[in-house]
């Protein structure tokens, strides 16, 4: 990882990896394995353009559900979802499917410092197995991940040394409902309260 690229990251993309699965759907069969994704910043004046610094999975009014192997986000930042923002709005779907993934030192101003999953009039049920969240920070809730109206599953998920402003130094649930299997949750820190999960 090239920390340089992270720390001085003012003219870097929006977005390192843009799926749009709003035209032709993107469903477990399309495969992105053994990558590491780092200096996204997501910055911009409005959406797409403020989420995902390093992946968003636009599945608005379509479907974004893609299988996300053996990668590596760090040092990623954006409004919403430092990392990866997984868009299952307007009657959309968005549950990609991650599996061996670490998620290192992104950030967000707003919430979910490496992940926010969204499925607002949609539907987000993303499937985690086998990832850790270390030292992810988010300004509002949801230092590492946030779920809005989605449904996340994770399992054999480690949340370490997280970090938000407001509530869930891990995940924010506003509101989702959640299955946690095999979940490790340790010194994840929010400066209101819930510092580990928070629901609303």
């Amino acid at each position: 990882v090239d920390v340089g690229v992270s720390a001085n990251n003012v003219d870097n993309s929006y977005t390192i990896v843009m799926m749009n699965g709003t035209g032709a759907p993107i469903t477990s069969s399309t495969v992105f394995d053994g990558f590491t994704i780092t200096g996204g910043n997501a910055n911009g004046a409005s959406a797409p353009q403020q989420s995902g610094g390093g992946l968003y999975c636009n599945g608005q009014s379509g479907n974004c559900s893609p299988t996300l192997n053996n990668l590596v986000f760090s040092g990623n930042a954006a409004a919403n979802g430092g990392a990866l923002f997984a868009d299952g709005s307007y009657s959309g779907v968005s549950n990609p499917q991650l599996t061996d993934a670490t998620f290192s030192r992104n950030s967000a101003t707003g919430f979910g410092g490496a992940f926010y999953s969204y499925g607002f009039s949609g539907t987000s049920t993303p499937a985690l197995t086998n990832v850790t969240f270390s030292a992810n920070t988010a300004g509002a809730g949801g230092g590492a991940m946030m779920s809005a109206r989605g449904n996340p599953v994770l399992t054999n998920v480690t949340f370490r040394g997280n970090s938000a402003f407001a509530d869930g130094g891990a995940i924010y649930l506003s509101p989702a409902t959640a299955v946690l299997t095999n979940v490790i949750l340790q010194a994840d820190t929010s400066t209101t309260s819930n510092s580990e999960i928070a629901f609303d």
